[in-house]
């Protein structure tokens, strides 16, 4: 969330985003087809890179702004989605997204599937929910197109997105239970992620300062909502080459990434 971005940016030097600039046009239509709901959008855009130009409050230091290699991309996306009712204690949702870009100064296709479920019951004792995805992608991808994993909303644990390339799935879990309603509730999380490199990324994902996975990171954690659950505090821990991260989130403390 935006303040999230400021706070962690004007204190830590980490605004949670690998920003650049994006000046253009989009012409979006949606309708359902049945149960599902499809949206096409037409963009086209010009994109340059940005640059650090405010420091912090304290003594940490920013987190660099990574480079991109500018230029024009036109591209088309489409967007299948469709929300089912109540199952195994959740409401669940899932989604396919492509993205198809040629004729300006990229040419590449990604494609993702990704699902998420929630509470079908905000004042229930005991909750759970999830979300995840997997990715891939074709063609020769610019760095402001790798699909990034690692950190907060996919993999915490980890550095923030030190993971990229053109294929990648991640997904992470969190159980819930009331303690005092609706001021507290006790959180138990998990999660893992992975990606890989092929020549479709290798380029991009050396120049945007990013690797593999190395196979798949997993990690636990642990937390607590507070305030009818919109504000969240949760550690946890990568359990392959990780790190202790504390996270305070407010709702919703997950993002799709992909």
């Amino acid at each position: 969330s935006g303040i999230d971005s400021t706070f962690g940016a004007a204190l830590w030097g980490d605004d949670y985003v690998d920003p650049y600039f994006r000046d253009g046009l989009a012409v979006s239509a949606s309708t359902p087809i049945g149960s599902i709901t499809t949206t096409v959008t037409a963009v086209w855009e010009e994109q340059k890179a940005a640059r650090l130009v405010s420091g912090t409050i304290g003594s940490a230091e920013p987190r660099p702004v990574r480079p991109i290699r500018g230029g024009t991309d036109p591209h088309l996306d489409v967007e299948l989605g469709r929300h089912f009712g109540s199952a195994l204690a959740a409401v669940w949702s899932v989604s396919f997204n492509s993205q198809l870009a040629s004729g300006g100064d990229f040419g590449y296709t990604r494609w993702a599937l990704s699902f998420d479920a929630t509470p079908p019951d905000p004042d229930a004792v005991w909750q759970w929910e999830a979300a995840g995805a997997v990715a891939l992608a074709t063609g020769t991808l610019p760095e402001q197109r790798l699909i990034l994993l690692g950190g907060r909303s996919t993999v915490p644990g980890y550095g923030f997105r030190p993971w990229g390339g053109d294929q990648a799935a991640y997904a992470l879990a969190a159980i819930s239970r009331e303690i005092l309603a609706p001021w507290l509730r006790g959180r138990i999380l998990g999660s893992f992620g992975w990606t890989e490199i092929t020549i479709v990324s290798r380029d991009a994902a050396e120049r945007f300062g990013v690797t593999h996975s190395g196979g798949l990171r997993p990690s636990v954690g642990a937390g607590l909502a507070m305030f009818w659950d919109v504000i969240r505090l949760d550690v946890a821990r990568g359990l392959d080459d990780g790190q202790w991260e504390w996270i305070f989130s407010v709702k919703p403390a997950w993002r799709a990434p992909l």
